[in-house]
């Protein structure tokens, strides 16, 4: 029970994750944060020095602003959070500071895919104006998320083709029994979708493929930097959502147990 855990941002996973700490006896502060829990007090920037401790960070936290929170603790403490520059690396290395990259964790990602498949689903059944049973609807991308929201569609009854640049990908495509297509093709198919899900982290949906949408379709993007050219697609009246942070809007409480279980699974390898 030594460790010192340190809580910062704004996202509601973190609130939870601090009084699931709290709750099992350890330390825990807020820092630079608007975040409120009962008996959970603050740090200030003085006392984060005095002592090595747990700092967890946003998971949306931009990576060139991960070296100033690196700036704030001391050495031999454990930093938590997304991506991260090469400058950052190279000051914890030199700082005796150990910074983990929570996307790194397969576990975590797979876990952190159910509720970002679920909270999809929500936005299709409310953005949609038809049943998703029977429905058209192209998944880009066929990694973890990918998968997991086919799953749910199929289970709804959608008819749904699933896209990938990756043959490994499409192999999984097999046991899940989802028709998976090589990305390259997608142009064929959008005349004729209803709902379109992207999640992979590139330009996908361009001037070219947003002119085969069809005008009543939806869009749904939760690529890390979106996946879609927003200005065409608005110029072209179509609806195209870009979805941040799934698992802390719809799921704070599962989300939160996910990165607690992460972080002791890295703290359990570093002790």
């Amino acid at each position: 029970m030594s460790r010192f855990f340190v809580i910062t941002g704004t996202d509601r996973r973190n609130l939870y994750l601090a009084s699931s700490l709290h709750q099992k006896g350890y330390a825990v502060a807020f820092w630079n944060t608007d975040l409120q829990a009962e008996k959970i007090p603050y740090v200030t920037q003085n006392e984060l020095l005095q002592t090595p401790c747990v700092l967890i960070l946003p998971l949306g936290t931009p990576a060139h602003q991960v070296l100033s929170a690196l700036q704030s603790v001391r050495e031999g403490s454990f930093v938590f959070g997304g991506a991260i520059t090469p400058e950052g690396s190279a000051y914890a290395q030199q700082h005796d500071i150990i910074y983990a990259n929570i996307l790194d964790d397969d576990a975590f990602c797979i876990q952190n895919a159910i509720p970002t498949a679920e909270g999809i689903m929500k936005t299709a059944i409310a953005e949609t104006d038809r049943t998703i049973s029977g429905m058209r609807v192209l998944v880009l991308g066929f990694g973890r998320v990918g998968q997991a929201v086919c799953r749910l569609l199929l289970a709804f009854g959608a008819e749904v083709t699933a896209f990938t640049p990756s043959e490994k990908e499409a192999a999984w495509g097999q046991m899940y029994c989802v028709k998976v297509v090589p990305l390259s093709e997608l142009a064929s198919f959008l005349a004729f979708a209803r709902l379109i899900i992207n999640t992979v982290p590139a330009r996908v949906l361009g001037v070219k493929e947003l002119d085969e949408v069809p005008k009543d379709a939806v869009i749904i993007d939760v690529a890390s930097g979106g996946g879609v050219d927003y200005k065409h697609a608005e110029k072209l009246e179509l609806r195209a959502l870009l979805l941040k942070g799934i698992p802390g809007v719809d799921a704070p409480v599962s989300a939160a147990r996910y990165i607690e279980e992460s972080i002791f699974r890295t703290l359990s390898l570093n002790n």
